[in-house]
């Protein structure tokens, strides 16, 4: 059974006879399948055919026996046609479908149900077995009954047998004679190619050089040739291949990178170049046909076969930008490695190729540099805080903050140095268990960070278990072992004592002094800094009394020089804060009005005492240079800056709301609004005290004299929180 099987699919031969077969099998079927439906189709309408024309007949016949209910004589009409085979009934009836014939007599009298709603000829079954058609009965138009005739289809089916019959003996003829011609046009093709198929055998064996002797002008003859060339083509390529990988293998030895192969199977090396051997420190002959846990240790070759698992199982190349690696003879290095899968022809991973690059040293220089990076970053935070903020203690929290991040320290605090008292005290801290820290206070030369300050030295203790200071006992339970002092040093002079703790021994490098005493000096200049502020504070503040204490001379002054206005700058100067401070205005604002009202008459000096002490009514010139006293004031004051927000007041006091006021005519909201405040406490205070003309108003006097004036004189919602303010 196998030997058939195989000619017929394994040989181009056997496959051409069964291609042939099964078209034929095929075509014939497919004809048999379409004649036996056709000639189906063709009997079913020739009964259809004779059913209607005898149904028709028998109507025509048998209308008069039906309209004279002759039974007799229709029954033997129906008899008389047992001569037709096929005939299966023949029914008779009424119009209203009582049976009065039939060939089955027993039928007599019953109703036919299923009869046409219509007066018409009517197919009620068209299937092979049953062709059943009713024509009605007419005489002279009048429907009087029914003709129904059934035929069925024996002599027809067997007629369809036969046909079907001889259809299937031509099919396997025609299969048959289709199979002789293709077994021999197949012999006939195939010869000439098997003679091919000689000569690739031979080459198979064994024999590079055979070639086939296969002659003519035919297609075989000309593959011959073509196979023939491609064979010497195929010669030469396999030589310049072997140049090829030559090339490849001296590439491969001379690239500085680490280049392995390893089979996908079970991750052997199979391939190391000479830069792999350097770094790993293995010979070739060691590493070939082992795999990672013969040569490193398991958590390492674990993370290597897992890497390489991920990249044969997803096909696809893996970039690792660090990876660890233990070398033989030059310790722990960092690599850069990318793995990639190789495919077999299927697509299946059979190799595993690695690159690695050694970038142990980028790696150092790179984390060298973002050390840097981030000690200058926290040195411009350290500046920042030292430029923008006078608060030393959150300067120097920021700093140890960042002190402590940068140089790893567990605990960092600052001493700072007392000149009156020659001590050295707690003044900030950082990583610290226990406030006892806080208490420390050091005299000067005494103790570890006495000594750094006297002899402005660092001094730095790995181990103090092994020493004996007064570090242990005053921070019992912060469990130091390290100890680092620096001293702080601004402008030549000492100003406190940095220290950093450690609970794990510490033997820092150069790098790590260097930037501790970067730090150190950032620290002094902060403490520096601080004191020049609070020094310059001081200053500010004494010259700012003194500057009040002058406004409030001139102030005086003026009220002695006019004894009739005696305390109405104190009084409207009062007044005028708290009114301004019920208008919402804010402190800041406050206190340059406060001086302005103390200053409000100021330009009266540079009025003639003739004039302003005159008894009698003032004349006209008079008044032009009595009215001049606020241009006057604004020009004394002007020149001190430090009265530069307290000029409207003095200014435009005289100003009023209807625009009819003095020296500048403004009008509404062009007076400014503490002017128009102070406006409205002045002329209260002026009419509510006595004077040498007139006598003091009461105070409901004054109120309702302000409601007069309020919109001429003065602003109606000043008004209306003064009124609110004082009457309330």
């Amino acid at each position: 059974m196998a030997k058939p099987s195989r000619f017929l699919f394994g040989t181009l031969r056997g496959r051409l006879i069964l291609s042939v077969a099964l078209v034929h099998a095929i075509m014939m079927s497919l004809f048999i399948v379409d004649l036996t439906v056709r000639q189906r189709d063709m009997l079913l309408n020739r009964q259809i055919e004779e059913a209607t024309a005898l149904s028709q007949a028998l109507a025509t016949s048998s209308a008069g026996w039906i309209a004279a209910n002759d039974i007799a004589g229709l029954q033997e009409l129906v008899d008389a046609q047992d001569l037709y085979p096929e005939i299966l009934f023949v029914i008779l009836a009424d119009k209203d479908g009582r049976v009065l014939a039939s060939t089955d007599t027993s039928r007599q009298g019953q109703y036919i149900l299923d009869l046409p709603q219509e007066v018409q000829l009517t197919v009620l079954s068209s299937a092979p077995s049953l062709v059943d058609v009713v024509v009605p009965a007419m005489i002279a138009g009048r429907h009087v009954g029914w003709a129904r005739v059934g035929i069925g289809q024996t002599a027809a089916s067997e007629e369809l047998a036969i046909i079907v019959r001889n259809g299937v003996l031509y099919a396997v003829a025609a299969i048959l004679i289709g199979s002789v011609i293709a077994w021999f046009m197949g012999n006939q093709i195939t010869k000439r190619l098997y003679a091919i198929q000689e000569t690739m055998d031979a080459i198979r064996t064994g024999n590079p050089l055979a070639r086939s002797t296969l002659s003519g002008k035919d297609e075989p003859a000309l593959m011959a040739q073509e196979f023939n060339s491609m064979l010497d083509n195929l010669e030469e390529r396999s030589a310049e291949l072997r140049r090829t990988n030559t090339l490849m293998n001296m590439m491969v030895e001379n690239i500085p990178n680490m280049i392995f192969l390893k089979d996908a199977r079970e991750l052997r090396f199979v391939l190391f170049n000479q830069a792999g051997e350097d770094l790993l420190g293995y010979s070739r002959n060691d590493l070939l046909g082992k795999n990672d846990y013969d040569f490193f240790p398991k958590e390492q070759a674990d993370f290597f076969t897992d890497m390489d698992r991920t990249v044969l199982n997803g096909h696809a190349v893996v970039d690792i930008p660090q990876e660890p690696l233990q070398t033989r003879h030059k310790g722990l290095r960092t690599l850069h490695t990318k793995k990639v899968p190789l495919l077999d022809a299927n697509g299946v991973p059979e190799y595993l190729l690695g690159i690695s690059e050694d970038i142990t040293e980028r790696e150092r220089a790179k984390l060298q540099i973002e050390k840097q990076l981030k000690r200058l970053s926290a040195l411009r935070a350290i500046d920042i805080v030292i430029k923008s903020s006078f608060d030393l203690k959150n300067t120097l929290k920021v700093l140890l903050t960042q002190l402590a991040v940068q140089l790893k320290a567990d605990a960092a605090s600052i001493l700072l140095f007392n000149k009156e008292t020659l001590t050295l005290s707690y003044s900030a801290g950082h990583g610290f268990r226990s406030t006892a820290i806080h208490n420390i206070k050091l005299k000067y030369g005494e103790s570890l960070a006495g000594q750094i300050l006297l002899e402005r030295e660092v001094i730095h203790i790995s181990d103090l278990r092994k020493t004996e200071n007064e570090i242990r006992p005053a921070l019992a339970g912060e469990d130091f072992i390290s100890y680092v002092g620096v001293p702080l040093v601004a402008k030549g002079e000492a100003v406190g004592v940095l220290e950093i703790f450690q609970r794990t021994e510490l033997n820092p490098d150069p790098d790590w002094f260097e930037f501790l005493d970067t730090l150190a000096g950032q620290a002094a200049i902060a403490i520096d800094n601080t004191g020049l502020f609070e020094n310059l504070q001081r200053s500010n503040l004494e010259l700012t009394l003194a500057y009040e204490a002058t406004i409030e001379g001139w102030s005086q002054a003026l009220d002695l020089r006019d004894k009739e206005t005696e305390g109405h700058t104190q009084r409207v100067a009062a007044m005028t804060e708290k009114l301004a401070k019920q208008m919402g205005i804010p402190d800041s604002e406050i206190i340059h009005i406060r001086r302005g009202a103390l200053l409000h008459d100021i330009g009266k000096l540079s009025v003639p005492d003739n004039i302003l002490f005159k008894a009698d009514k003032l004349t006209e010139e008079e008044w032009q240079i009595m009215r001049q006293h606020p241009v006057n004031a604004k020009k004394m004051l002007t020149p001190i800056a430090y009265l530069k927000q307290a000029l409207e007041i003095p200014s435009y006091h005289h100003e009023k709301w209807d625009g009819s006021g003095y020296p500048n005519g403004l009008r509404g909201e062009q007076i400014p609004l503490s002017a128009r405040i102070f406006a409205i406490v002045d002329v209260f205070d002026a009419i509510t005290s006595d004077r040498p003309y007139r006598k003091a108003w009461t105070d409901e006097q004054a109120f309702n004299y302000i409601r007069e004036q309020s919109g001429t004189h003065f602003d109606p919602q000043v008004v209306e929180k003064f009124l609110e303010f004082r009457e309330g």
